[in-house]
């Protein structure tokens, strides 16, 4: 991909997190010469007016072919297109380069892949990544949310020596049905728990000792939020539930999820299942920012995408 900037959008708002409670973004939109769009972003975490960690979030692939049905970043007009380690750095420098932003001038520097596409798809890819941009800076940190759609990724990442701080798996429905409805090419031997158990079995091979295994618990109207469906959660994950963190996360808007029906329990009703999971002996926080501000993966593209048509 040879990338250049189309677009890009500055906002700053709270956020309800458990380290930080206000964000600092600038969220870009990239195009290559085949006029695939893909989204980065640089975030500044920030607590009480000082900023406790500087985060590059980046794009993996354009249009992810995993299809989940409320994401926009899955329902793009082109061919799912895969990227590389090159194509990552080219995100970075383009980042760095036009904020005038040294990352070595941060104590806590992250690099994210949760937001557009499916990192277990290009374990290798985002492996080689991983390892160079080390080399490059000492004290980089990553944070991987896979779906797990090739769970083989956690086993290559472990030979590594990754500096990964958290691996962070989402959580929609315990119900078989529904998850199908969900997530669109929902692999035939797809296990949540097995993925669970996997990213637990870096974690404690990992060299990088400070590494998490996290469950996102996407909270979704009718899915995953009553409190019948909540009972079922903890039963599913109270056998580990000392080895990992829940985060119970709002579902921002996108077209894809309005079109589909999917939309977000009240931050209230976050809160209710946060105070229970903690009843039961769970870490977990809620997480999440309900203006919506064009901050859902997929989204900005997607919206501008549309305003073409």
């Amino acid at each position: 991909m040879n990338l250049k900037i189309v677009e890009k959008i500055a906002k700053e708002h709270p956020f309800n997190s458990r380290n930080w409670n206000y964000q600092k973004i600038i969220r870009y939109l990239l195009s290559d010469d085949n006029n695939r769009i893909i989204e980065a972003m640089v975030i500044w975490h920030i607590k009480d007016g000082k900023v406790v960690e500087f985060l590059l979030e980046l794009s993996n692939m354009y249009n992810c072919p995993v299809g989940c049905q409320f994401c926009a970043s899955g329902a793009l007009d082109k061919a799912p297109y895969l990227l590389e380690s090159k194509d990552f750095w080219q995100q970075i420098n383009i980042m760095l380069r036009d904020n005038n932003i040294n990352p070595n001038d941060y104590e806590r520097f992250c690099i994210s892949f949760t937001g557009i596409g499916e990192p277990s798809i290009v374990y290798k890819q985002t492996g080689q990544f991983m390892s160079e941009v080390q080399e490059k800076y000492s004290h980089v940190t990553f944070i991987i949310g896979a779906f797990g759609y090739e769970p083989k990724c956690f086993d290559y990442w472990k030979n590594l020596d990754l500096r990964i701080k958290t691996l962070q798996l989402p959580f929609y429905s315990s119900n078989s049905t529904m998850l199908k409805k969900i997530v669109k090419n929902l692999p035939s031997n797809y296990s949540f728990y097995n993925n669970v158990l996997e990213a637990l079995k870096y974690k404690e091979n990992a060299k990088y000792n400070k590494c998490r295994v996290k469950v996102n618990m996407l909270g979704m109207c009718g899915i995953n939020d009553s409190d019948e469906q909540v009972d079922e959660f903890i039963k599913i994950l109270s056998p580990v539930k000392d080895k990992i963190e829940v985060r119970i996360s709002f579902l921002n808007y996108t077209k894809q999820a309005e079109k589909n029906g999917y939309v977000s329990p009240t931050f209230d009703r976050l809160r209710e299942i946060e105070k229970k999971l903690k009843t039961y002996g769970f870490e977990c926080y809620s997480f999440g920012n309900i203006s919506n501000e064009e901050i859902g993966c997929g989204q900005l593209v997607q919206n501008k995408i549309s305003s073409k048509n």
